[in-house]
């Protein structure tokens, strides 16, 4: 019997280079998988990890996992049980042994936490004795790989001498936050926002319940990456961008909305709170920042829409320009751990006097 995974779309690049190297029978031993958020990087590193441990396995010509449903791998992908599989997430510093990284707020990947949970096991044997045709022995997936922050120096021992039968896939949105050092050490595959065609095909089974005109408004937002899509939706985002409409409005008319930081800061916080009371172990830091940065993608794409309004008028661009330059101080600061209250005004001032300023 043949069971199969769903389709990872439009990423038909990056499943090409996967599929090479496992034709070559030599799969390198670390990878980065870089892109968007909410593209498919995730989703692609399980289905990789799935045909490296199961020698059954393999993707088909469409992109989707081939499997043998009745084989012990596959039969222990579906219960969620594969010893040799190993998720490496901020959420097990919850677990940790360390006081400290149980009181963190999740907004990176403790050092304990990855000697515990990859350094130390890529060195152990195999729980499954590794079978004919199986092209690893010990796959470890680190997502949002960028918060590794100062661990990643843990990485490169690991790197420089890969343990026998370890595959180690490092999964990011922001790949220029991995250290030059471990970059050069990793095979990169880079992953793209999904077309048109791919994104309908997606939103004609993830947002069948939702109103058509919201549906709309979600995927001209998304540009083209689900994960957005999705939780633009959860979020009710739509209703974010109504309530900001007449302040965004004041803004680009050169006035300075005084509350407008407020009420960001308002939609932030509800979500955040919302968010925790719905996942089990979020942290209320971590959703604040999950939703701050929905925010910014949503002024990001108003004021990306501002500036082709600006170009097709044929006016000044370099106005509407210096706007979307505001976003990059913001996602410092964010970075920085600034107060996402003065964040929010900080940002409210410059977008005021991108627009002002004489060119």
């Amino acid at each position: 019997m043949i069971g199969r995974m769903g389709r990872i779309l439009g990423q038909d690049r990056a499943i090409a280079t996967l599929r090479a190297s496992l034709a070559s029978d030599r799969v390198h031993h670390a990878w980065i998988f870089h892109g968007p958020k909410g593209v498919g990087k995730h989703t692609t590193a399980e289905a990789f990890a799935r045909v490296l441990l199961d020698p059954d396995a393999e993707f088909d010509d469409t992109g989707e996992v081939r499997v043998d449903a009745t084989s012990e791998a596959a039969q222990r992908f579906e219960a969620g049980t594969h010893p040799d599989l190993h998720l490496v997430t901020k959420e097990l510093a919850l677990y940790s042994d360390e006081a400290d990284d149980r009181k963190r707020k999740l907004t990176n990947i403790p050092i304990n936490v990855l000697r515990r949970h990859l350094v130390e096991p890529a060195y152990r044997r195999a729980v499954l004795a590794p079978k004919p045709r199986q092209h690893a022995a010990k796959v470890f997936i680190v997502d949002e790989a960028e918060l590794l922050d100062k661990a990643q120096n843990s990485l490169l021992k690991v790197f420089e001498e890969p343990p026998l039968g370890t595959v180690i896939i490092l999964v990011t949105a922001h790949e220029d936050r991995l250290l030059p050092t471990v970059r050069s050490r990793c095979q990169r595959v880079a992953f793209v926002p999904l077309d048109d065609e791919a994104m309908a095909a997606w939103a004609a089974e993830h947002l069948a319940d939702v109103d058509a005109d919201e549906a709309k408004w979600v995927l001209t937002f998304a540009a083209g990456s689900p994960g957005a899509a999705l939780l633009a939706a959860q979020a009710g985002l739509r209703v974010w961008a109504t309530t900001l409409e007449p302040m965004l409005r004041r803004l680009e008319e050169g006035q300075v909305p005084a509350k407008m930081g407020g009420v960001m800061a308002e939609l932030i916080d509800t979500f955040a709170q919302q968010w925790v009371k719905k996942h089990t172990n979020a942290s209320k830091e971590a959703a604040n920042r999950m939703a701050m940065r929905l925010m910014l993608s949503l002024l990001a794409h108003r004021a990306d829409e501002q500036l082709r309004l600006t170009i097709e008028r044929g006016d000044d661009p370099e106005p509407a320009a210096r706007v979307i330059d505001c976003f990059g101080n913001a996602e410092r600061e964010l970075h920085a751990n600034l107060n996402l209250r003065m964040l929010l005004d900080h940002l409210v001032v410059r977008w005021a006097h991108a627009l002002s300023r004489a060119s």
